[in-house]
């Protein structure tokens, strides 16, 4: 059984060749050929890029009333593209295997001009006016983007009430995946010929399985998350910090935070050393922070009490990842170290380009005073209340409870532990330890 045989199923569609002006498409055949399948024969003109985006945009019309895959269609620059596309592939300008190929993205990747509600009512409105970088790359290798493909509400884990969900092309009562609901239930049903997803905890694992398709999620760090929405940066956890009283505490640390405003333009330019282009970037500079000024002023900060971090994300020609340096003295010099430290080698013959200039400004508030605990010492067996078997990990452990009113500076406590407050059980693990600080934070780390 094939997806097609499901969607048939629920949209009684008829599967057959359809005819177009002199030429037969095959759509029980074309949707599912491979990308580089796909790409070689449109690059060896035996298939038309404008007549492929058509019989897409078709199936996409007729099929995706019931699968919900699709965020936002984007026919008419797919036709566009595709024109181009063909246009370049007769005079022999082929860019690349994916030229007038068509794919699609997950909504949260910024297309210009298009939606991008990242799965979330709030942002139905918004259309970004530049690509992300990863789409921006599809473009440049002459790809044909179809639409925005639905998501999960943030990223996170289910749709927004208001959305209906992917269905999972193969049986509509079976789970379409993660996040990338949409990416996983297009390219399973033959909508788009590949599609952009994202993972952070499987978002491109879960509905590759799901829907049968093949996935593949990079290392964090070589793919640009430049213009797309984050979910989580990292999911590294180095470690946990129980502050006293939390409630007042975290209402008192948002409301006297540091206010930052982060600020980003993409510029993409070759630059042949530091210093003959330095004029360029400060220009660039000079126009987003006259941005970020007004924007540090309408907070109540003087200009003079604001703190200005400018970075370059640089790479080299052809590359397509970045490293983020510091705009300051020979930024290009420290472009080649980082990409020595990350990737073990550099290449000072190579040219190098800038793709986007950051700009971080930062206005401080005055910090709260908290008051001191008195210094107890390292070992808390004072303070011990009770010793009792817990389990961990399916094994039994003799754990120490101790209550966190007597504790001290200085105290530490190895797992597995349990620490109890009026408010709240901490529970350290076997692997882990804890400490107490000199205002009684309770800070748990993993032992290294």
């Amino acid at each position: 059984m094939s997806p097609e045989a499901d969607a048939c199923a629920v949209t009684g569609c008829a599967w057959a060749s359809e005819t177009r002006g002199d030429k037969a498409m095959p759509t029980t055949e074309l949707h599912y050929l491979g990308l580089v399948e796909l790409g070689q024969q449109v690059q060896a003109k035996k298939l038309s890029p404008v007549e492929v985006t058509k019989a897409m945009l078709e199936r996409i019309e007729r099929l995706d009333g019931k699968l919900k895959s699709y965020a936002y269609v984007m026919a008419d620059s797919a036709l566009a593209e595709a024109a181009a596309a063909e246009k370049e592939i007769a005079s022999g300008k082929i860019k690349g295997p994916l030229h007038g190929v068509p794919v699609a993205v997950k909504d949260l990747c910024w297309a210009k001009g298009a939606p991008a509600a990242h799965g979330m009512m709030i942002h139905r409105d918004f259309r970004p006016t530049e690509d992300a970088t990863v789409v921006a790359r599809l473009k440049d290798a002459g790809a044909i983007i179809l639409g925005k493909l639905q998501q999960t509400e943030g990223a996170y884990a289910d749709h927004h009430p208001k959305i209906d969900p992917p269905k999972n092309p193969w049986n509509a009562d079976l789970w379409p995946g993660a996040s990338s609901s949409g990416s996983g239930s297009a390219t399973a049903a033959g909508l788009c010929f590949g599609s952009l997803g994202t993972d952070t905890g499987g978002s491109i694992r879960f509905p590759s399985a799901a829907n049968g398709i093949t996935g593949l999620k990079p290392s964090w760090g070589r793919v640009s998350r430049y213009g797309a929405f984050e979910l989580a940066a990292t999911l590294e956890i180095p470690r946990v910090l129980v502050p006293c009283f939390p409630g007042a505490l975290s209402a008192l640390g948002i409301l006297r935070a540091d206010v930052t405003k982060d600020l980003s333009r993409t510029v993409r330019f070759e630059v042949e050393s530091a210093a003959g282009s330095k004029p360029k970037l400060l220009r660039a500079f000079a126009a987003l922070e006259l941005e970020g000024r007004k924007q540090m002023r309408a907070e109540g900060f003087s200009i003079s009490a604001v703190q200005i971090h400018r970075s370059l994300d640089m790479r080299y020609a052809g590359q397509s990842y970045e490293l983020n340096v510091p705009f300051s003295g020979n930024f290009v010099s420290a472009f080649h170290r980082a990409h020595e430290k990350r990737y073990r080698y550099f290449d000072g013959t190579r040219a190098c380009e800038v793709v986007n200039i950051r700009a971080r400004f930062t206005g401080h508030t005055p910090r709260p005073t908290l008051p001191k605990l008195l210094p107890g010492g390292p070992n808390p067996k004072n303070v011990l209340v009770a010793n009792s078997p817990v389990q961990f990990h399916g094994r039994r452990n003799m754990t120490a409870i101790y209550d966190r009113s007597l504790l001290h500076a200085g105290n530490r406590i190895p797992g597995p532990a349990i620490v109890t407050e009026y408010s709240a059980t901490s529970l350290i693990p076997p692997d882990w330890s804890g400490r107490v600080d000199r205002t009684g934070n309770l800070i748990l780390e993993p032992r290294r």
